[in-house]
């Protein structure tokens, strides 16, 4: 059975070099008998060789004489004015001289394409975050924000023509659209009551302070609970993250209370009064959108950001925080899927279009998922933000 099989491939295989062959010397006869064409731009014969043919692909069909091509305009079709020579002169040079500027446009439309399909991706891949997030505590959306490329300058607007005249407009052609950027939507999220003494909530702006390696790290989500020695940390199955300034509830306290501005007071076992042991304190920036994500919840300072304001809640612009309250996510799930389904439509839009300019281009699919596509296309590299220790 396996001989079998390579003999059918050795046959196919063969039939295959001896069809090129047979196909290379017709080309080569057709051209010796009608002259190849030449390029109106370049001064030179293109495609004059079966290497140069083999370059150009399935297109070489439209300027060599004699090749029949299945379908395109009527200067394309067989039996026209290319195959009589005494039209053929006339119709050679706008002929070779479009299918010049064809590759040309190609090529200017694939860079178009390669950079709108990046940042579709990338925009889709933050909405797709987005969701994902929906039930994070104290988790802020990001959106994304696109702006046009660079455009290639044709013809300025104000030239003086030949009478001195100033044209009133110009003429650009544009390369596609990149992001420009994203941006965190700060808005505040709603509040989800808990119960729990130690779920905290900024009611309007402000960052809670936590500990990192190194460096002070800040965070919307209040989800805190006590250490074995009963500071108070971010809650979290990996690591404590102390609250800074630190507060350590003792051991023999039997009642917690947390007012609006941040004091922290408890009622230990055998008394009826309050003792005050520290108070929570809140940062605010002047540039919230300069602050990077780090995962976890965690924001980390940048000089895009500012220094911190730090000071007590509900003053200079603090909001209070609410004990027994999580802030939940501010992320809108009708919203996000809106804006996923537009995405689509655009993605499906850019390739649609591609394969009206590009029906060859190899792995261009209706939805433009085969993996060839994906990989020529949309091309980019992935830049992953320092991780919170």
């Amino acid at each position: 059975m396996k001989t079998q099989q390579t003999v059918i491939i050795c046959v196919t295989l063969f039939l295959s070099v001896v069809a090129i062959v047979v196909g290379d010397v017709l080309i080569q006869r057709n051209i010796a008998m009608h002259g190849a064409q030449p390029d109106a731009e370049a001064g030179k014969n293109i495609a004059s060789t079966p290497a140069e043919r083999r370059h150009f692909g399935a297109e070489t069909s439209a300027f060599v004489p004699g090749v029949q091509r299945q379908a395109g305009p009527a200067h394309f079709q067989p039996n026209n004015a290319w195959n009589r020579p005494e039209e053929r002169g006339n119709i050679a040079p706008t002929r070779v001289a479009s299918h010049t500027n064809s590759y040309q446009s190609r090529s200017a439309a694939l860079t178009q394409f390669q950079n709108t399909l990046a940042g579709l991706r990338l925009a889709q891949d933050v909405v797709l975050n987005n969701i994902a997030n929906a039930g994070t505590t104290g988790f802020k959306r990001s959106r994304i924000r696109f702006a046009d490329l660079a455009y290639k300058q044709v013809a300025l607007p104000g030239a003086s023509d030949a009478q001195g005249h100033l044209s009133p407009i110009g003429m650009a052609a544009g390369r596609g659209s990149r992001v420009a950027g994203t941006e965190v939507d700060h808005s505040e999220g709603c509040l989800q009551q808990t119960g729990n003494t130690f779920d905290i909530a900024i009611v309007g702006d402000g960052f809670f302070q936590i500990q990192g390696n190194s460096e002070t790290l800040f965070s919307r989500a209040g989800n805190f609970t006590k250490n074995s020695e009963g500071q108070l940390v971010l809650a979290s199955a990996d690591r404590g993250r102390l609250l800074e300034p630190n507060i350590t509830v003792p051991p023999d306290a039997v009642d917690v209370i947390i007012t609006s501005d941040g004091t922290v007071s408890v009622r230990q076992a055998g008394s009826e009064t309050l003792n005050q042991i520290g108070t929570i304190q809140t940062v605010r920036f002047v540039n919230p959108q300069g602050l990077i994500q780090l995962g976890n919840n965690l924001y980390g300072l940048t000089d895009a950001s500012g220094q911190p304001l730090t000071g007590i809640p509900g003053t200079d612009g603090r909001g209070e925080v609410r004990s027994g309250f999580l802030e939940v996510s501010n992320t809108n799930l009708e919203a996000e899927m809106f804006e996923l389904r537009r995405l689509e439509s655009r993605r499906r839009a850019v390739f649609f279009a591609m394969k009206l300019l590009m029906p060859d281009m190899p792995g261009i699919s209706e939805l433009g998922t085969s993996p060839t596509a994906r990989d020529l296309l949309a091309p980019g590299v992935a830049v992953d933000a320092p991780s919170a220790n």
